[in-house]
């Protein structure tokens, strides 16, 4: 396909009088041909972004294309600490312009019993339609909330965008990641999830910041799992090493931050 289209814009440009600076205007075919070629240099580049990655893979690093980009969708590592990480608008919610935003939907009362959200100003928004179809091998359900009515509200230009003033304020919920979200959050307000989230951000945060600013560590210099797993368990002894000197200096040697748990 490729090569079909090297072939049929080399064969366009031969017609085309090209111009180019500031005070020249381009010709209706000039800029029909730049549109195919753009689309041409891009194709070629999903090309070869899709040659490198092969059939194995679906992502991979630009600065290292022997390894895979790593994303989030399991517990990786193994030991319950992924289902206690904040979403991202965790700390937004809790802030007072977010809560001035009467029109979004965190800011609405949600009736469970008759699938409808209930505005800053009492009126209901019922469940208008809703569908499911497949994301990236995964069912997602979206519904979309309707208000029967917006009119003579007061609080309508805080809570409505839409310019028409007969148009009444609808929601769009993606019903999938609400559920995902209120897991997220059963989880992370827990005793147990407050604990580990304090945990994972003085443990592995400070870590890989310490590792990036005084180690100077900016990427790995070899390739390989079992290479890049070396140096990472140096990287750690070193780390470790400094952590237990800078303890010794300071006295506070068999101290630890938090209760260890007992085997």
């Amino acid at each position: 396909m490729v090569l079909a289209l090297d072939h049929e814009t080399a064969q366009a440009a031969e017609n085309i009088d090209f111009v180019h600076g500031s005070g020249k205007r381009k010709s209706a075919e000039q800029k029909d041909w730049e549109k195919l070629d753009e689309l041409r240099c891009r194709w070629a580049e999903y090309e070869e972004k899709l040659d490198v990655m092969g059939k194995e893979r679906n992502s991979d690093s630009k600065t290292d294309t022997d390894t895979t980009i790593m994303r989030m969708k399991e517990d990786h590592i193994r030991n319950g600490q992924m289902s206690f990480i904040k979403p991202a608008s965790y700390e937004q919610q809790k802030s007072p312009k977010f809560r001035k935003q009467l029109g979004r939907m965190e800011n609405m009362t949600y009736d469970a019993d008759e699938d409808c959200y209930i505005c800053a100003n009492g009126r209901r928004l019922p469940l208008r339609r809703e569908c499911t179809e497949l994301r990236n091998r995964r069912e997602v359900t979206t519904a979309w909330y309707r208000c029967e009515d917006c009119t003579g509200c007061p609080l309508r230009e805080k809570c409505c965008q839409a310019k028409d003033a007969e148009q009444p304020k609808e929601l769009r919920v993606n019903k999938t990641l609400q559920e995902l979200r209120k897991a997220s959050q059963e989880n992370i307000s827990t005793e147990r999830g407050v604990y580990l989230r304090l945990c994972r951000s003085i443990q592995a945060e400070g870590a890989f910041g310490l590792l990036k600013t005084d180690f100077g560590f900016r990427r790995f210099l070899t390739r390989g799992r079992k290479n890049v797993r070396t140096e990472l368990f140096f990287l750690a002894l070193g780390f470790n090493l400094k952590k237990l000197w800078m303890k010794r200096e300071n006295g506070r040697l068999q101290t630890h931050l938090s209760q260890l748990d007992s085997a």
